[in-house]
């Protein structure tokens, strides 16, 4: 990786305006975990050439540093340039979810069902954020649509389950986070079927 960096360092010394070496570097960067130089070498980027990419690439590295309403903000650019890309419209979903703007995720969850309805992991968001906003029934019923396209996650069922005991249907909880220790057997769905059996 350092000797990746370094070539990179050279060519952009030699030709500084050059995006796709910058943007290649900030893929480098966010790579090595290296946010904020990522941040740096994108934004040069934004300003020679935006393409919807650059920003969601800037937003990726935003939503790993916390700053979520940076996030956002570049996720609804590159959204603006490119309308229909799920991953855009799912990753905004995330950085207002992680924001605790559960309606606002939802909405984006929807539109990223709209473009893909088959896309479990935009299901399982919109389930977690209606989790959020104590619609336990939306909820099971997102989780339970991951379960009926055939999907074996345990998370489905563990996700399916903390809905069913918030309604204080153990007996529901208890056989799904028994279905999620049969296909993945972790301390966390045993520790929480344990709760739920209490």
């Amino acid at each position: 990786d350092n000797g990746a960096l370094k070539d990179l360092e050279k060519a952009i010394e030699l030709n500084p305006s050059a995006s796709f070496t910058l943007r290649f570097r900030a893929e480098v960067f966010n790579y090595l975990e290296n946010y904020n130089e990522a941040i740096q070498d994108i934004t040069k980027v934004i300003e020679l050439d935006s393409k919807p990419s650059d920003y969601a690439l800037r937003a990726k590295n935003y939503f790993k540093l916390n700053d979520y309403n940076k996030a956002i903000a570049d996720y609804t650019k590159a959204i603006d340039m490119y309308p229909n890309n799920l991953d855009y419209v799912k990753n905004r979903g995330d950085s207002k979810l992680a924001l605790g703007d559960y309606l606002g995720a939802i909405n984006d969850y929807d539109k990223a069902i709209e473009i893909e309805p088959g896309h479990i992991i935009s299901y399982n968001q919109r389930g977690r954020a209606k989790l959020g906003l104590d619609d336990y029934t939306g909820a099971i019923a997102d989780f339970t649509k991951i379960i009926d396209l055939g999907v074996n996650e345990s998370y489905a069922f563990t996700n399916r389950a903390l809905a069913k005991k918030s309604q204080k249907d153990y007996a529901g909880a208890i056989s799904d986070y028994t279905k999620a220790i049969e296909i993945d057997p972790d301390i966390n769905s045993y520790f929480k079927r344990g709760v739920a059996k209490y």
